[in-house]
């Protein structure tokens, strides 16, 4: 496996809206995907942008 680069790497997080985070899914949850990937963003020394 390559090793990632956090200078030039970047963490897209697409489409994770109310009613995407509400459909059945696996092997996580809605909740624990937004949960990962904000803790994921917050570890990042890049600036997080949510809208």
């Amino acid at each position: 496996m390559s090793k990632i680069e956090p200078a030039t790497a970047a963490l897209v997080l697409i489409d994770l809206q109310e009613r995407i985070l509400a459909l059945p899914t696996t092997p996580y949850s809605g909740e624990e995907v937004l949960a990962n990937a904000l803790r994921l963003g917050t570890r990042s020394a890049r600036p997080v942008r949510r809208w």
